[in-house]
């Protein structure tokens, strides 16, 4: 499929057959080169769209969550090509995935409604918030807690309500953040300016 579409784009027989090896290798799909794509898993699929798009040398490719469905593993070797290939091509992803935006981006720019409300660096993003492990008895009801899986999460706008919940508090730490931390502490501050 690759090779055909890099023929399709007016590349020789030749340099498309080379591309389509290279990527085929680095992306570990030169197994399945002789296989019809409709056979293929939904992650292979992905992985055969992202060798499309990276085998034409393009300066720039929009990536849209280029590893939704992959496993661990194919995610981490789409992240080293992407790494790896930027030195030579300007790649725009969008993810919902803050650990792979971490691994991948130069400058990340969080979005909500169509509209940037944070832009920079993972480092300088993650800088900007922190976030404190507050452990209670089993027993404390926190008004105003957002129930996540086995956690509370409590977002504090005044230094009067950190005040009353601390009086019932057993144990406290601060913690790095994730830029998943980093958005919902952006989105928070938009709803609390609106």
């Amino acid at each position: 499929m690759v090779y055909w579409y890099l023929v399709s784009r007016g590349e020789s027989f030749s340099e498309a057959k080379r591309r389509t090896e290279t990527v085929l290798k680095e992306l570990n799909l030169w197994e399945y080169k002789d296989k019809p794509c409709l056979s293929l898993s939904g992650g292979l699929k992905r992985r055969v769209l992202l060798a499309l798009t990276v085998a034409t040398s393009a300066e720039l490719v929009f990536l849209d969550e280029p590893t939704l469905g992959l496993d661990p593993l194919s995610k981490r070797e789409t992240w080293r090509l992407i790494s790896e290939l930027r030195e030579e091509t300007f790649f725009f992803v969008t993810t919902n995935v803050g650990l792979e935006a971490e691994s991948l981006a130069k400058t990340v720019a969080i979005i909500n409604r169509g509209r940037i409300i944070a832009k920079g660096n993972p480092e300088e993003l993650k800088g900007e918030t922190y976030k404190h492990k507050l452990i209670f008895t089993d027993d404390v009801e926190i008004k105003g807690a957002i129930k996540f899986g086995d956690k509370k999460i409590l977002y504090f706008n005044e230094f009067d309500e950190i005040h009353e919940i601390l009086r019932k508090l057993n144990s406290y730490s601060i913690q790095p953040t994730d830029l998943e931390d980093v958005f919902i502490a952006f989105l928070e501050g938009e709803r609390n300016e609106s």
